[in-house]
Formats: C-alpha cells, sequence, structure tokens
C-alpha cells in the first residue's frame, strides 16, 4: 500500500494563521521528553476559536456555528448537533455537498466523533486523522488511548471520511479475497491473465456497486469535509494532526486553506509532487532496506530464531512458488501471502522478530505464523475504501499492458517486494472514475509554521518524503525521529514532547531538531 494507518503498527497537519505568533524555540536536542504541564490558559489561545475566548456565546463548547468562508462555500453552516456515545465522547451525522460544485444538490452523510476536553483552558478542537486512506477516524479515537496532554487542551475529534466507515462506504470487496489469493509476481501468461483478469473485476464490481460515488471520495473533498467540520465545531482556524495518508489529507488541506490553518502536525509524511509509480517505488525499496536491515540486526543480536534470515526467505518463497501451505481453516500461504507477511513486519520493529521466527516455522511446513501477520496487514483497512481513494488521487498507468509495464519497473527496483507493491494497487488500472487528483508541490505560502516529522526508519513513508515536503512548504519545519516503524508520535516520547508544545503553545522546534529514539 502506499498509505497505511498507525493502526498497522497501532503507531495528524493542521495549520492555522494566526496574525501574530510569537514563535519560540526549542533546543535541538530532545534528550529529555518532559510532560507539559499547564496553570494558566496559553496565551496564544486567545482569539483562536470563538467557544474558547471569554466574550463567546454561552453555547456548548464547540458547537457554535461557523460564520467564515472558503473558496467554494460562503454559507454559513449548521453546527454539530453532539449527542453523548461514552464518557467523555460525543458522536454525531454531519451532511456535507456529496459534490462541492453543486452545493445545493445532493448529500453526504458523514459520522464524527469528538472527546471532549478535560482541562479548564480548554483551546479548541484538535482534528486528527489516523491514516489509511480507508481508517476509520471514529473507530481510532474510541479505541485508541488519548494522549492526555493534548486532550487537556482540545477537544479530540476525528470523522469517518466519505467513503469510509459508516460514511455511506464505498463497499464492494467481494472479489479482493480472490485476488490476493493469486500470485501477485507472475510466472507465467496463464498466472499473468488470471491475475490481470480479477484485477479488472475488482474494479467492475465498484463501478457496478457504487457508480457516481467513485467519483466523490477524492481527497480534494474530503479536505473540503474537514474545513466545513472545522466551520461546524465554531473554531475559526485549524489545528491539526495527521498519520501516513492523514498528511496528504493535511497537504491538500493547506493547499486549499492555507489561511484557516492555526497549527498542523504531519507525522509519516506521503510526497503530494509524486504520481503512483513514485509513490510505490518509493516506498517497495524502503521496505526492501527496512527488511533487509531488520534480517541484520537479527544476526547482529546473537538470538535470532534462524541461522540467516534472508536465506530463510528466499528458502521459504521457494516452497510457497511450488506448492502454497495450507493453514488451519483452509487458508494457504502462497507468494502474495508470504510478501505481505513481511510488509507487514516493517510497520512495527516487534513484529519483525515474530516474522523471522514464522519463516522458521514455515520452512517446517507450518505457515499459520506467516498467514496471521498477512492478516493484520490485509485487516487494517477495507480495500475497495482505500483504492477507492487511491485510484482517483493518483495518476497511473490504465490497462493490462501498461500496468504490467509499471510493475516490472517495480520489481527491478525492489526484487523482493516491488511486484507485490505494485500488483496490490492492479484495479486502479481498470477504475472507472475518473483521476481527479494531480502531483503537486504544496508550499502554503502564508501559512503558520507546519511541524513535519520524519521517522528514518519509517519503510512505508520514507523519511525523505518527510525531508521533500518540509523543503517544499513555504513554513515548514522538521522534526528528525531516528527510530523505526511506521510514523512517530506514538512510539517516542521525546517526538510527543515537541508535538505537544507546539499544538498546545504554538511553540515550533529550532531547525535540525532530532529525538535520537532508543539507544
Amino acid at each position: 500500500m502506499p498509505v497505511a494507518p498507525p493502526s498497522r503498527n497501532r503507531s495528524v497537519r493542521t495549520l492555522a494563521a494566526l496574525a501574530a505568533v510569537l514563535v519560540l524555540v526549542l533546543s535541538a536536542a530532545c534528550s529529555a521528553a518532559p510532560t507539559v504541564e499547564r496553570t494558566d490558559p496559553p496565551a496564544s489561545s486567545a482569539g483562536s476559536n470563538p467557544a474558547a475566548s471569554p466574550d463567546a456565546p454561552d453555547t456548548e463548547p464547540g458547537t457554535a456555528p461557523g460564520t467564515d468562508t472558503d473558496r467554494s462555500d460562503d454559507r454559513d453552516v449548521a453546527p454539530i448537533g453532539w449527542e453523548a456515545c461514552g464518557t467523555g465522547q460525543d458522536c454525531a451525522t454531519y451532511e456535507v455537498p456529496a459534490d462541492y460544485a453543486d452545493p445545493e444538490g445532493p448529500t453526504v452523510a458523514l459520522s464524527v466523533i469528538r472527546r471532549r476536553a478535560t482541562g479548564p483552558d480548554r483551546i479548541g478542537s484538535l482534528f486528527v486523522n489516523p491514516g489509511g486512506p480507508g481508517g476509520s477516524g471514529v473507530d481510532y479515537v474510541r479505541a485508541t488511548p488519548v494522549d492526555r496532554t493534548l486532550n487537556q487542551y482540545f477537544d479530540i475529534v476525528s470523522w469517518d471520511p466519505r467513503g469510509v466507515g459508516a460514511s455511506e462506504p464505498i463497499s464492494c470487496n467481494d472479489r479482493v479475497e480472490e485476488l490476493r489469493s493469486l500470485d501477485w509476481s507472475p510466472d507465467d501468461d496463464a498466472e499473468q491473465g488470471a491475475f490481470d483478469e480479477v484485477a479488472e473485476a475488482v474494479a467492475d464490481r465498484c463501478a457496478a456497486d457504487s457508480g457516481d460515488r467513485l467519483e466523490q471520495v477524492a481527497t480534494d473533498a474530503t479536505a473540503r469535509d474537514l474545513d466545513r467540520l472545522r466551520r461546524a465545531v465554531g473554531d475559526e482556524t485549524l489545528s491539526y494532526l495527521g498519520f501516513s495518508y492523514g498528511t496528504i489529507l493535511g497537504l491538500r488541506y493547506l493547499d486549499l486553506f492555507p489561511e484557516h490553518v492555526r497549527a498542523m502536525t504531519l507525522d509519516g509524511v506521503v510526497d503530494p509532487t509524486q504520481d503512483l509509480e513514485e509513490l510505490l517505488t518509493d516506498q517497495a525499496v524502503g521496505f526492501e532496506r527496512s527488511i533487509t536491515e531488520s534480517f541484520d540486526r537479527c544476526v547482529a543480536s546473537g538470538t535470532c530464531p534462524v541461522t540467516d534470515p534472508a536465506e530463510s526467505y528466499e528458502h521459504v518463497a521457494a516452497i510457497v512458488e511450488s506448492a502454497p501451505l495450507v493453514v488451519p481453516g483452509g487458508d494457504v500461504v502462497g507468494p502474495t501471502a508470504l510478501a505481505y507477511a513481511a510488509l507487514s513486519s516493517a510497520y512495527d520493529e516487534a513484529r519483525g522478530r515474530t516474522f523471522i521466527a514464522a519463516l522458521g516455522s514455515a520452512e517446517q511446513g507450518d505457515g499459520a505464523p506467516l498467514h496471521r501477520l498477512a492478516e493484520l496487514y490485509f485487516a487494517s483497512t477495507s480495500y475497495s475504501e482505500y483504492a477507492a481513494v487511491v485510484c482517483t488521487d493518483n495518476p497511473h498507468p490504465t490497462g493490462a499492458s501498461e500496468y504490467r509495464a509499471m510493475t516490472e519497473r517495480l520489481a527491478k527496483a525492489a526484487p523482493r517486494f516491488g511486484a507485490a507493491v505494485a500488483a496490490e494497487m492492479a484495479p486502479c488500472a481498470y477504475w472507472a472514475a475518473p483521476v481527479t487528483g494531480a502531483p503537486t508541490e504544496v508550499t502554503a505560502v502564508g501559512s503558520p509554521p507546519i511541524l513535519v516529522v520524519g521517522n528514518t526508519g519509517d519503510a512505508a513513508t520514507p523519511f525523505e518524503a518527510a525531508q521533500r515536503v518540509a523543503g517544499q512548504l513555504d513554513s515548514g519545519v522538521l522534526l528528525t525521529y531516528r527510530g523505526t516503524g511506521h510514523t512517530s508520535f506514538n512510539a517516542d516520547a521525546c517526538v510527543r514532547d515537541v508535538v505537544q508544545r507546539y499544538l498546545v503553545d504554538l511553540v515550533a522546534p529550532a531547525p535540525g531538531t532530532e529525538c535520537p529514539g532508543a539507544s
């Protein structure tokens, strides 16, 4: 997948323009990460949210109707009608235009959730997107422990993006399991023909089941939804934390509404200037590097479950190529499941050793551990919801022959995983909805400082993308985490401290700031 939700490793970007922000400087070293404690309201919060102002109308915090304008819609928006749905939580359904070019036309009902601020000095709302595309923000807020410091000052707000979860989902997965059962590195014309046929069938099913709705789920529309929701909770400017795909959503918001941002953190960054081939190539190469390093660390530890993990991988690859391993329940581990068990391990360092042990089990004829790792990957998001966004956001080859040529180029760039990474998105070659996205450098001139968090060991969203994006942004500030796994905020106390200070007090780190990770 080009991007992945933090839930994969059980691992977002809001920048609002405040007229005069005094940006303080943190030390470039981040050797300690004390908890952020406040006794007085942050001075920078004044005026950022009508609901946080002492002169605000006496309404429920976060529900004052928004009245500001955006580039596409100058209408007032209704407040969100929250209803309690758990301790400290409220839920709602909120209607937005299905097509912003036709704001009076059909609507999409978005499922929205907030976890109310716990402290007396509430700043406003912090919108969070957990990634995907296809990740449920509602489930994320319900299931993920909320950062206590951020929740002290902010209502934590998220939503299921249009076409996802409880927001009128795109659901056409009935041929996906068949696609995953095939060899994603076909060895002959017969295997290639079978793969192409099922990839086209997946796309045809989505077109038949969802029709025009496939054209309504691109990230630009979701970015406009985010601005509607920002106005609907009563915030004059946006505070945002986006992970993985959530960084592309944040960057599209910045491109559309740079003047509407208060603060934005982008963690696990996707480069908006890349088309699908460039994106997948960088990711496949990143996976190759990450897994090779995992193999090397295992051998160096002196306690590796197998003598030579690279040799074991090649041995298992040969086994499943000739005869897939049957696991309890009748499922099998073939070449595709093996590749995605490996890719799953790259999202979380702890999974790396589990994967190597699973290779040893497979050499003895037990494929169940590999099957479990592959299922962790495939279960992280709904394929049809994910593909519906990727295939409309990213320019890509069309037709079997063009897509096959791209797959061959990826296989050369990343021999172990390139073909599988490309093959996962093969239905895009036949997708009914047109591509509406275009590779675009986002500069966001006039925005406040944007915090870009890059993890040097992140295979899914390589560190180089974070460097490029921070450099493209007019006010980008790069925070480097020298770690492993996918995304950084949930993995490291130093990163959390820097992000907390930035989002709460608008204190951006100094250029060159690094968090060293575990020693």
